[in-house]
C-alpha cells in the first residue's frame, strides 16, 4: 500500500486551490464553498473561463489517447492480422 505523502490535515479547505476550481469548472463535486466562491468570482471576470477549462479537458484527452496509440476506427492495430 502507498502512504500519502501529506496528511488529510495539511489540506487547508478555508482557502480556494486551484485544482479544485478547475474541478468545478469542469462540474465535478471535489471541490468546496471556498472553490466554488472563487471559481464564480472569475466566471463574472471571465465568463469563457469554462468553456476553456472543458476544452483543455478534451485537449487533455486526446492527447493522452494519441501517446497511447489507441486506433482509429478502420485502424489496423499493430501486430493484428495479415493475410496470407
Amino acid at each position: 500500500m502507498v502512504e500519502p505523502c501529506f496528511a488529510l490535515a495539511d489540506i487547508d479547505t478555508s482557502r480556494p486551490h486551484p485544482a479544485r476550481m478547475y474541478d468545478y469548472f469542469l462540474g465535478g463535486k471535489d471541490n468546496y464553498a471556498v472553490d466554488q466562491e472563487a471559481a464564480r468570482e472569475i466566471l463574472q471576470a471571465v465568463p469563457e473561463v469554462r468553456a476553456m477549462a472543458l476544452e483543455n479537458r478534451a485537449f487533455l484527452q486526446r492527447a493522452l489517447r494519441f501517446l497511447v496509440g489507441e486506433a482509429r476506427p478502420g485502424d489496423q492495430p499493430p501486430g493484428g492480422p495479415s493475410a496470407g
